[in-house]
């Protein structure tokens, strides 16, 4: 599949993942954070949207951090450990306020 690169991820998703968008294409990105740049290969490609994991950095989010699990990436269970715990916070909070307005579509 091909590579895009220099995408810039520009939000959070569900499941860890993250979102860019390329034209008009949607692509997730698993344990990349809002503010990175990338080159991303992608994985699975459908009519509206794509799925893709980032193979090199250009640059790093600056609200990426170290993560303090060592099963981080593995089990699931801290998704966004990579992000500051502010901005955590903050993009859960937009998906808890956003979520349900936009069910209502």
């Amino acid at each position: 599949m091909p590579v895009l690169e220099k995408v810039a991820i520009s939000a959070v998703a569900a499941e860890g993942k993250a979102v860019a968008k390329v034209n008009d294409w949607v692509i997730f990105v698993p344990f990349a954070a809002p503010g990175d740049v990338a080159d991303i290969r992608l994985t699975r490609k459908k009519n509206n949207y794509a799925e893709g994991r980032a193979v090199r950095y250009h640059q790093y989010s600056p609200w990426r951090t170290q993560p303090f699990c060592r099963h981080f990436g593995v089990c699931g269970g801290c998704q966004w450990q990579h992000l500051r715990y502010d901005e955590q916070i903050k993009n859960k909070l937009t998906k808890f306020i956003v979520t349900p307005t936009s069910a209502n579509r």
